[in-house]
Order: C-alpha cells, then structure tokens, then sequence
C-alpha cells in the first residue's frame, strides 16, 4: 500500500460497494426482510469507520503489515453478503 490516503480511498470504495449490492439486492428481491438487509449495511458501515480509525493510527511499528491487516479485515464484511442468500 502506497500511502494512508490510498488505503482510505480503497475502504470508502469498498463500503459502498457493499452498501450497493445490498441496495441492488433488496430492489431485485421483494421477498427478503428490509430489516436484514439494513443490519448488514449498518454492520458494513460500522467496520467501516472502524476500519478508518485503524488506518489513521500514527504509531505503528510495521506498517505495511498494519496496512495488510486493515484490508484483510474488510473480508469480513464481504462475507456479510452471504447471509443475504436466501438458499444458504
């Protein structure tokens, strides 16, 4: 990762991604609970402040590492998108 302000722009990339597939999602399935799919949203927008925090720590001692750690983390918001699926 190049620099802090690349990670951010990738994280706030990433959630609204996120935040639209679930939007896409509802729209395409009327059946789903609304309720669920604003959980996941609000759960995705929750790392993903977390996840800024993370990135605006100054003190880190390895920080391509700190920088691997941050993005790894966001796959657990991804994995949300799985519990959208009604088969599973």
């Amino acid at each position: 990762m190049a620099s802090k302000r690349i990670l951010k722009r990738n994280i706030n990339y990433l959630a609204s991604e996120i935040i639209s597939e679930c939007l896409i999602y509802k729209s395409f399935n009327p059946d789903v609970k609304a309720e669920k799919v604003e959980e996941i949203m609000a759960q995705v927008l929750d790392r993903r402040a977390e996840m800024l925090r993370e990135a605006n720590k100054t003190k880190v001692a390895d920080v391509k590492k700190h920088f691997a750690d941050i993005q790894k983390g966001f796959e657990s918001c991804i994995s949300l998108l799985d519990a959208l699926d009604p088969e599973k």
